[in-house]
């Protein structure tokens, strides 16, 4: 039996992207201060300091852990994978799995993956 790695989605502070996740079934980051990271090399030094440029102001120890996070969701994620997302409106855990490879463009009409109910 092959093990499927589990990813833990959050959808912003306040659920924003919680439509989008649950809805349309899509997975996002919502750094659009990022810009489009799949023109960064596949190189964590390289999303390292795209980090530190774009958040100036982030603290040292929170440099690493963007990084990180970005450069999995990126390179990391693969189809198959298992997502879990506690949704907060409904207080449901939602369970999916990756069933494309990822696309780090918004939708030309959305910069940020906050959308109404």
């Amino acid at each position: 039996m092959t093990e499927a790695t589990v990813w833990g989605m959050h959808a912003g502070s306040l659920s924003q992207a919680d439509n989008l996740f649950r809805k349309r079934n899509l997975l996002a980051l919502g750094w659009e201060e990022m810009g489009d990271l799949s023109k960064l090399p596949k190189d964590r030094e390289a999303f390292k300091a795209a980090v530190v440029k774009a958040y100036p102001d982030a603290q040292p120890g929170a440099i690493p852990v963007y990084t990180g996070v970005l450069y999995r969701f990126v390179h990391d994620m693969q189809v198959g994978a298992v997502v879990v997302y506690p949704s907060r409106p409904d207080r449901q855990v939602n369970l999916g799995r990756v069933e494309a490879s990822t696309s780090t463009t918004p939708p030309p009409t959305q910069r940020t993956p906050i959308e109404e109910p």
